[in-house]
C-alpha cells in the first residue's frame, strides 16, 4: 500500500505517534504502508517529499532485507549461516565474537533478493551492543541448542523489545544429539505473534535445512523493505558505499558521493542515510559527537566494544579504565585485526555512552557498569525504615540496571556500586539517600529511599526507571507496594490507585486476613497532591478541540470531539505549552552546543552537562524535575549575556551563536509561569523578537 502523494499538498504534518495531543496532522501510526517506508515517514513530511522526488529520476525495487540470527553462544548460528550459503560444516567452529555479516543472494524467476545475514555473538556480556544494530522491519532467526533444552522466552522477549512485529523463525538445532527435544509450540505461538514457524534442524548432517531454507525465503518475500521502491540515484550511492574498503568515512566524504549523483538537498541526504542505517549498510547517529562519522563496517565498531568490555585490565579494575589505555586495548595484534586511529577513540567511547554502556567519571576516566564487581558490598542502609517500592518484570533486560547506573552516576554515594545495584545520595536538593538493586532471577528491581524529601527523590528514581523501560516494547511491568508490617506481601500500585478513584477507603489482603488504608499506603510513596495533580488537568493556556486525521486503508476520517479533549486534560497536564516548547528548547540548545563547542572545549563540557539534564525531562515529568536543568540553563544564558565574561567574548566570535542563544533565551522565558524558581532572562539579551 502506498501513501497518496496528493496528501502532501495538504497543510498538515505527517505524524507517526501512538498518542499525541494538541497537534494537527495526518497520524499514520501502524498503518499498513509499504511506500514510503516507515523509517522515512517518521522523519516527517519533508523527508517523504524528498523520497517521492527522488523516485521521479527513476526507480527500482530494493529487494534487500536484513536477517538477524540470535541465540545463546554455541547454539549453531554460524553453522546455520554456512548451511544457507552452501559452505562446509566445521564441528570446531569458534563462537562468534561480536557479529559476523554475510550476504546471501537468492534467485527466482522474476528477481534477485539480497539478504544481509547478521550472526550475533551469544555471550551475555555482548547483548547490550546488539542494540546498535537490532531493527524493526527485519526478519529474525532464533537458533536454539537442542542439547541444552533451552528456554526460548528470553530471546523471544528480546526480539519483541527491539524488533517490534518482525517475523521470527525458530530453528531447533542439534537434533542429531537430542532428537526428542522440542518446545511448547502452541503456547509460544499464542504468546508471541511474530513467530512464523518452528523448524527442527541439524547443521551437522543437514536434517531439515532444505525445508528451513525454503520457508525462510518465503518469509523474506513478505518483509516490507524487500518491496520498497528505491531511487536509482540512491542505489548508486548505496553501491558506492558498499564497494568501499574503508571502515568509515567523514560527513564531507559522504556529501561528495551524494553530490556526484545530484543528491544536493540536505533533507534528501539525511533521509538516504536514515534508510541505509535501517538496512544495516551503514551506522550513523545524529548526535553532535557522532554525526561526522559514517561507519561502513559494523564489525569495526563491535570489535572495538568487545575488546574494551573484555579487557583483562578492565576486569581487574572493576570496569574502570583511562582513555589513554585505549591505545593498548585497541592495538592490532594480528594482521587481520581492525585499525583504530587515535582520533577515533573518542568516537567509540561516545557511541558507548549513547547506548549507556558507560559513563565518564572525569574527562579521562570511564566506567562500564557491566564490568563492575558482582558481589554486593557491605551496606549500612536501613531498609526496614525506608520508602519501599518494587518493579516486577515478565522479562528483565540485563541492561536496565546498568543503564540506570549510567543515568544516575552523578548521585552515586562513596563508590557504592556493583553490577546489579547502587546507592545514591542527593544532599543539595532532596537531602535523601536511596538503595536500588536488581534480582535478575526473580526479575525484580527493589527501591529503598530515606531522607527529608524521600518521596520527591523516589519520584525522580521511579521516572528514570520508567524512561529506561519505555525503550523496551511489549514487556509487562508491575509496580508493587510492600505492606508496612510485612514486606513479603505486596499490593500493586495500580490496584491502590483504582481503589482510590472508586472511593474505596480500604483494600483487603485475604492471605493476611487484614484491611489496609488505601490512602495511607499511597501517601507512603507520594503525596496526595501529586496524585491529584494529573487529575486536576492543570494547563498553561486554553484548549479547544483538536482535529486528528487517521488514515486507514483508503479511508480518512476527521475527528473533532471536545468532550474527548476535555477528558484528556487528565493525562496531558501542562502539555499544551510544555509539549511544544520543551522539544524546541532541547533542540535549539543542542544546536547552540554544536556552535559554541567548536569554539571552546571548556564550554562544550559545561553545555553537555546542561543538555543531559534537559534531555532527562519530558512533558510528563513532574514540575520539580524541571527545577535543576532550567536553573542551570538560566545561569548559563546570563553568563553568555554578561559583557564582562569570557563566554560573551566567545559567543560574539561565532557567526550564529548570538542569534541561537537569544532564541533559546526566549523559549526559556516561556517556562517562567510554571517554574516559580526561575528568574527571567532580560529583554535586552533576547533580541528584537522578544521586545516587539
Amino acid at each position: 500500500m502506498q501513501l497518496n502523494p496528493a496528501l502532501l499538498e495538504l497543510n498538515l504534518e505527517l505524524l507517526w505517534e501512538k498518542f499525541f495531543f494538541g497537534n494537527i496532522g495526518l497520524n499514520l501510526f501502524e498503518n499498513p504502508l509499504e511506500t514510503p517506508p516507515v523509517e522515512i515517514i517518521k522523519k516527517g513530511k519533508d523527508a517523504v517529499k524528498a523520497y517521492f522526488t527522488s523516485l521521479e529520476k527513476g526507480e527500482q525495487p530494493l529487494n534487500e532485507v536484513k536477517v538477524l540470527l540470535v541465540g545463546d553462544g554455541g547454539s549453531g548460528k554460524t553453522s546455520l549461516v554456512k548451511q544457507l550459503l552452501g559452505e562446509k560444516f566445521d564441528k570446531n567452529e569458534l563462537q562468534t565474537q561480536g557479529i559476523n555479516i554475510k550476504q546471501w543472494e537468492i534467485k527466482d524467476d522474476s528477481r534477485l533478493i539480497k539478504a544481509h545475514l547478521w550472526d550475533f555473538g551469544g555471550q551475555e556480556i555482548m547483548h547490550a551492543t546488539h542494540q546498535f544494530f537490532l531493527s524493526k522491519r527485519s526478519l529474525y532467526v532464533l537458533v536454539l541448542d537442542g542439547r541444552k533444552e533451552e528456554e526460548p522466552e528470553y530471546w523471544l522477549k528480546y526480539i519483541e523489545s527491539f524488533g517490534g512485529n518482525s517475523p521470527v523463525l525458530v530453528a531447533i538445532n542439534k537434533i542429531d544429539d537430542n532428537p526428542r527435544f522440542d518446545v511448547n509450540r502452541p503456547f509460544l505461538q499464542k504468546k508471541y505473534k511474530g513467530i512464523a514457524g518452528f523448524y527442527r534442524i541439524s547443521c551437522l548432517n543437514g536434517t531439515g535445512i532444505e525445508d528451513f531454507r525454503d520457508n525462510l525465503y518465503r518469509e523474506l518475500l513478505k518483509v516490507e523493505l524487500v518491496r520498497s521502491p528505491f531511487a536509482k540515484t540512491w542505489f548508486n550511492v548505496k553501491n558506492r558505499l558498499e564497494s568501499m574498503k574503508e571502515n568509515f568515512l567523514s560527513y564531507d566524504e559522504y556529501l561528495e558521493i551524494c553530490k556526484n549523483e545530484a543528491i544536493n538537498e540536505k533533507i534528501s541526504q539525511d533521509t538516504l542515510v536514515e534508510f541505509l542505517n535501517g538496512l544495516g549498510l551503514i551506522l550513523h547517529f545524529e548526535e553532535f559527537e557522532l554525526e561526522d562519522t559514517y561507519v561502513l563496517e559494523p564489525k569495526w565498531v563491535t570489535n572495538a566494544v568487545y575488546k574494551i568490555i573484555n579487557s583483562k585490565k578492565l576486569s581487574k579494575n572493576n570496569g574502570v579504565f583511562k582513555l589513554s589505555q585505549l591505545k593498548n586495548i585497541l592495538k592490532k595484534n594480528v594482521e587481520t585485526d581492525f585499525s583504530y586511529p587515535q582520533d577515533k577513540h573518542r568516537y567509540i567511547i561516545d557511541l558507548m555512552k549513547k547506548f549507556e554502556l558507560c559513563y565518564e567519571i572525569d574527562s579521562d576516566t570511564i566506567l562500564i557498569p557491566d564490568r563492575l564487581e558482582i558481589k554486593e558490598p557491605a551496606l549500612d542502609f536501613p531498609e526496614e525504615d525506608s520508602l519501599r517500592f518494587i518493579f516486577e518484570y515478565d522479562y528483565l533486560p540485563r541492561s536496565v540496571m546498568s543503564r540506570f547506573i549510567v543515568r544516575m552516576h552523578k548521585d552515586i554515594k562513596d563508590e557504592l556500586r556493583w553490577r546489579t545495584g547502587v546507592v545514591l545520595e542527593d544532599k543539595k536538593v532532596y537531602n535523601s539517600t536511596a538503595l536500588i538493586k536488581a534480582d535478575e532471577r526473580d526479575k525484580q528491581i527493589f527501591i529503598y529511599v530515606n531522607g527529608e524529601q524521600k518521596k520527591s527523590y523516589f519520584s525522580l528514581i521511579r521516572k528514570t526507571i520508567w524512561d529506561i523501560n519505555s525503550g523496551f516494547k511489549k514487556i509487562e511491568i508491575k509496580e508493587l507496594v510492600p505492606l508496612p508490617d510485612d514486606a513479603k506481601y505486596t499490593v500493586t500500585y495500580a490496584a491502590l490507585v483504582g481503589h482510590e478513584k472508586m472511593g474505596e477507603m480500604e483494600i483487603i489482603i485475604g492471605e493476611l486476613g487484614k484491611k489496609y488504608s488505601v490512602k495511607k499506603l499511597l501517601d507512603g510513596i507520594e503525596d496526595e497532591h501529586e496524585r491529584r495533580r494529573t487529575e486536576e488537568g492543570r494547563t498553561m493556556g486554553g484548549t479547544g478541540p483538536t482535529y486528528i486525521t487517521h488514515i486507514t486503508g483508503s479511508k480518512s476520517e476527521a475527528i473533532a470531539d471536545t468532550n474527548v479533549i476535555q477528558k484528556t486534560k487528565i493525562d496531558i497536564n501542562i502539555k499544551n505549552e510544555v509539549e511544544a516548547y520543551l522539544p524546541q528548547i532541547q533542540s535549539d540548545f543542542d544546536e547552540l552546543k554544536k556552535i559554541l563547542g567548536k569554539a571552546s572545549p571548556e564550554i562544550k563540557e559545561e553545555m553537555k552537562e546542561i543538555q543531559d539534564n534537559l534531555d532527562e525531562v519530558t512533558a510528563d515529568s513532574k514540575k520539580e524535575d524541571f527545577n535543576k536543568p532550567f536553573n542551570k540553563l538560566g545561569r548559563f544564558l546570563k553568563k553568555l549575556g554578561d559583557e564582562n565574561s569570557e563566554m560573551n567574548k566567545i559567543i560574539k566570535g561565532t557567526e550564529k551563536g548570538v542569534e541561537m542563544a537569544q532564541k533559546v533565551g526566549r523559549t526559556y522565558n516561556k517556562f517562567l509561569g510554571w517554574i516559580p524558581s526561575l528568574s527571567k532572562i532580560p529583554d535586552f539579551l533576547l533580541g528584537k523578537e522578544e521586545i516587539e
